[in-house]
């Protein structure tokens, strides 16, 4: 029987799909679930916790918990926004367990894309380039100078796209104090870039 005008099937390689061939015991499905979204889980965690070694082990405990959590996923949220969940009260477990450790790392996402701001010119002379990997190395200190819930609030909006409401199924938090790290973040960061004296 033909699907009613303007409705949609699920695609057979969709977040929802793969849950449930997942679920179902198709191991495979989930294979591609983690190759969807390992690089997503890994980068974020790696903002948290600030070690790599750490970050790969808590990243493979994540989807270890969500392939053993599918049963109770019951789609209320999407899949990456349940998994970024897990991962997130993994990391509030090792820094109980172990303290909280930084590091300064660079960032791979363009400052301009996260603060909003854009460079000066596509194609920028020597000058232009220095201060764009300036503004790059400052933008990334002063992302990581945050405390880690607005930072990963930030991260969870500007990086991953995820709107308040989800940024805040995430963290455990209303929508609209979601809304209020973001903009506090934001802030934070370019307060401290403009210290530096970057025109932002």
């Amino acid at each position: 029987m033909d699907s009613p005008p303007g409705a949609s099937s699920p695609r057979p390689d969709d977040d929802s799909t793969l849950v449930r061939r997942a679920r179902e015991g198709d191991l495979g499905a989930f294979d591609l679930l983690v190759l969807r979204h390992q690089d997503s889980v890994f980068g974020l965690v790696s903002r948290w916790v600030g070690e790599t070694e750490a970050a790969r082990e808590l990243t493979q405990d994540a989807f270890l918990r969500a392939w053993r959590g599918l049963a109770v996923f019951r789609g209320e949220a999407r899949f990456s926004t349940w998994l970024f969940r897990i991962a997130w009260n993994l990391c509030l477990d090792h820094r109980g367990s172990s303290g909280e450790r930084r590091r300064r790392v660079e960032t791979s996402i363009e400052a301009e894309e996260m603060a909003g701001r854009a460079v000066v010119s596509a194609e920028p002379g020597p000058d232009g380039r220095l201060e764009e990997k300036e503004l790059s190395h400052a933008f990334a200190r002063a992302l990581d100078g945050l405390d880690p819930a607005h930072r990963t609030a930030f991260l969870l909006r500007h990086q991953e796209g995820l709107g308040p409401a989800e940024i805040g199924s995430v963290l455990g938090i209303s929508a609209a104090n979601a809304k209020v790290r973001v903009h506090r973040a934001r802030e934070s960061i370019l307060a401290s870039l403009r210290r530096l004296g970057h025109d932002v």
